[in-house]
């Protein structure tokens, strides 16, 4: 075949490869859409609280915190005798020995003063008692 043909034939070649490849495209399925990611909820900050018992006292009297807000109270013992943290609305109780390091961690979903206590015989007597006080979320 001439070579002027031979040109020809390969510009026509490529000319319908070409046509074909840009139909082809056009025919394929449509990419998926995107999928949306969920957003991620925020992990709610945790009110961090340590309380000593010492004999027949607590080292604080008064805790802040705020409703459904996760709250951890760490609890040592640092007396010679027993200790039990109680908050009786909220079913909450830590027994401590002498020496002993415990933590507890709740959240509070309503508003109002809680009153813990040691729950041994004779110390919320003696002074071992205090109070959660819980404010709203805003506060």
């Amino acid at each position: 075949m001439p070579k002027h043909l031979v040109n020809k034939a390969a510009t026509l070649a490529s000319g319908v490869l070409a046509g074909c490849a840009m139909l082809l495209a056009g025919c394929a399925a449509p990419a998926p859409a995107a999928t949306p990611t969920p957003e991620a909820t925020p992990t709610p900050v945790v009110q961090e609280v340590s309380l000593l018992a010492l004999d027949m006292y607590w080292d604080i009297e008064r805790i802040e915190a705020r409703a459904n807000q996760p709250l951890r109270i760490t609890l040592r013992n640092d007396g010679a005798l027993d200790h039990n943290f109680e908050i009786l609305e909220l079913e909450v109780s830590v027994f401590l020995s002498p020496g002993e390091t415990r933590v507890v961690e709740f959240i509070v979903d309503r508003q109002g003063i809680f009153h813990y206590l040691c729950s041994i015989p004779g110390h919320e007597e003696a002074g071992m008692a205090g109070e959660l006080v819980v404010g709203s979320q805003d506060e």
